[in-house]
């Protein structure tokens, strides 16, 4: 059975519909906070703690703790890697891209700087200093490098697309001549796929250049793929969010610490993917046709579809925090931030392209307008508790719970006519999305007062109610269906003002599942589908190695 959280290309972007969907909301509002090295070491586990510039975003307080100024940069380097292969079709033996294929992905990146200015008032119990900080801090990656490939001898993707367009009634004069109006109105898939002859017309419907007919006679025709197919699917992602963040601090006796965040957040990112067939032997494809009297011979040999997308955006929000030292090295952290509002810009485009060989050999490819859309974005509210114990000068280990309910993501737009087009889609963010819980754990022992061992664990339940569901049944389930991260790391203090901390995080995301086109080879009820005639599915297991180096200064 297919897994109900897979993504269908097939079913994206397409004409002037909006692209933006449930998982778009959930990517630009999820949060996976990187920070220094010292709190990334410490798995983030920071709500309860402060004093270090990677708290901040955590928790507001946290500047307020340090008795100093300080100024830090952290710049890194992240390595994301992935492994694919296709999910093999339950109780039929077939599995369509066999090849296990790896890849990755390295990028540079400065995931903190900032600086905060501590001010003394001079008093013994009360108000007995404040500060005011300016830093910025990266809370999610999207880059990613993902390649699958294998053969096929059942489905194709053409093959997909002209069942589609014949599913859905499009007539050859709806897709051509190309101009504005057939843009704005047909599938882009369906217009760029016919110009270019990767469907043809068949009767009252289409055929795609990976197929061969035969007439039965009665206005019917038995479509079946002509020969062997080698298949490759490939994508890359890239972009960040990173918030921008003015504090203040407030040190109340030593007893209360109290913050405040203004943050402007920005959102970058894109992805281009594109999915290859080629024939294993031309031969299999080829077919005659009169042309000017002369008859030409044609064979399939390759094609290409690809899709770029890419999304600007920019928000703001709010955050308050509160830190307690009862004593007896005891201490509670608390932290609320509101929705953040996200005005989003997004562009996107689509290209196809096939040659054939034979006598009539030639090359077409078409490409699409770029679509473009602005919306806004209202991403839910999110509160984390902290707590933590030093023991003395040695050590501390502290623990961290957050929380997000993401069915409280919602669309929004200034036009009339698009708000009923998104309330669709706001009610099935509420239907698909539920609480993410967040857990983390940190420790960190000085054996020198110079020098500080670090270790960390975080763990990111799934957001997805199906998954969370499914997450219930086996340990391995839910190990597969959620993030979580381990790190360590080592710290320098010099009797001085400098420090230097060093990091490194290995995270382990979700597999993600994918179809690179719709199943459309179906039983005569017309909903089953035929038995060994599924679209393939892709298994992508993904991981990162993150290494950062924090230089700081303390004055």
């Amino acid at each position: 059975m297919k897994k109900i959280f897979l993504i269908l290309s097939f079913a994206g972007m397409v004409s002037a519909a909006f692209a933006q969907t449930p998982s778009d909301a959930f990517r630009f509002s999820e949060n996976f906070y990187e920070g220094t090295a010292r709190t990334v070491a410490m798995g983030n586990a920071f709500t309860a703690l402060g004093g270090d510039m990677g708290s901040i975003s955590i928790n507001p307080a946290g500047s307020a703790v340090a008795k100093y100024s300080q100024i830090s940069i952290t710049p890194g380097v992240t390595v994301s890697s992935s492994t694919s292969i296709g999910n093999p079709v339950p109780n039929t033996g077939l599995n369509y891209f066999e090849d296990k294929m790896r890849s990755s992905y390295t990028t540079f990146n400065m995931p903190n700087a900032g600086v905060t200015i501590n001010f003394n008032t001079g008093t013994k119990n009360g108000l007995k200093n404040f500060t005011i900080g300016f830093l910025v801090n990266k809370v999610a990656d999207y880059n990613q490098d993902v390649f699958a490939r294998g053969t096929n001898d059942r489905t194709s993707f053409l093959g997909s697309m002209a069942a589609w367009a014949t599913y859905d009634g499009i007539s050859s004069s709806q897709l051509f001549p190309i101009n504005e109006n057939v843009w704005n109105s047909q599938n882009w898939k369906y217009i760029i796929g016919y110009k270019t002859t990767m469907i043809d017309n068949l009767g009252d419907g289409y055929i795609g250049a990976t197929e061969r007919d035969i007439d039965n006679g009665d206005g019917t025709y038995d479509v079946n793929l002509a020969g062997k197919i080698n298949q490759n699917y490939g994508r890359r992602t890239s972009g960040d969010k990173y918030e921008y963040i003015i504090n203040a601090g407030f040190n109340i006796s030593d007893i209360v610490f109290l913050g405040f965040n203004l943050t402007a957040t920005t959102v970058s990112y894109s992805y281009t993917d594109y999915f290859r067939e080629s024939a294993v032997n031309p031969e299999d494809f080829m077919y005659t046709q009169i042309v000017d009297g002369v008859e030409k011979s044609y064979m399939f040999d390759q094609m290409k579809y690809q899709t770029d997308y890419r999304v600007t955006g920019s928000g703001v929000s709010g955050k308050f925090g509160v830190i307690v030292t009862p004593g007896l090295g005891l201490r509670f952290g608390a932290a609320i931030q509101t929705p953040t509002w996200l005005a989003i810009k997004e562009r996107w485009s689509e290209y196809g392209e096939i040659d054939v060989l034979g006598t009539g050999a030639y090359n077409s490819s078409q490409e699409s307008p770029e679509g473009n859309n602005t919306y806004s974005l209202i991403s839910p509210f999110r509160a984390n508790f902290g707590v933590a114990w030093t023991f003395g000068k040695f050590g501390v280990i502290s623990a961290d719970y957050e929380l997000c309910n993401y069915g409280q993501m919602k669309y929004s737009s200034k036009f009339l006519e698009d708000n009923n087009l998104l309330s669709d889609i706001n009610t099935s963010i509420r239907e698909t999305y539920g609480i993410s819980q967040l857990f983390r754990l940190g420790l960190e022992v000085k054996p020198l007062s110079s020098f500080a061992i670090r270790a960390g664990y975080m763990y990111n339940s799934p957001a997805h109610k199906d998954e969370i569901e499914m997450s219930k049944g086996s340990p391995k389930n839910l190990t597969r269906l959620s993030r979580h991260a381990l790190s360590f790391g080592i710290g320098y203090m010099s009797n001085k003002s400098f420090f230097m901390d060093i990091a490194a995080q290995r995270t382990f995301e979700p597999v993600e599942y994918y179809m690179p086109y719709a199943d459309y080879i179906f039983e005569s009820n017309g909903t089953d589908v035929q038995e060994g005639y599924y679209a393939p599915e892709i298994a992508m297991d993904k991981h990162q190695w993150k290494v950062m180096l924090t230089l700081g200064w303390r004055f």
